[in-house]
């Protein structure tokens, strides 16, 4: 008789872990410097995961500024939230977290 049992699939073995879902960040165009930044995590989030962002700019036509590179910390962290965006025209919802960064003004 054949040891292996060709009709049936392995599980996953007991105590092994489910893979992590891939997160994905979704940000609205043309924002950062007339309201907050808003950023969209398609991942629930609670502000005790302490979520924090660092903005960093490409200087192939401009000059680094001070702070550039330096972490924040949200002002709201929101789950449980709804977003739309489009992809090749197709209209995408996605639902997650809110993340809303205060940004300083020049």
């Amino acid at each position: 008789m054949d040891p292996v049992d060709r009709g049936r699939q392995a599980g996953p073995s007991p105590g092994a872990s489910a893979p992590t879902p891939t997160v994905q960040l979704y940000m609205p165009d043309g924002q950062l410097k007339s309201h907050s930044l808003r950023v969209y995590v398609t991942h629930e989030l609670r502000e005790e995961h302490n979520p924090q962002l660092r903005l960093l700019g490409g200087h192939a036509v401009t000059e680094g500024t001070s702070g550039e590179g330096a972490l924040r910390t949200p002002i709201i962290v929101s789950s449980g939230q709804v977003w739309s965006e489009t992809v090749n025209g197709e209209q995408i919802t996605h639902s997650g977290t809110l993340l809303l960064f205060a940004t300083p003004t020049p």
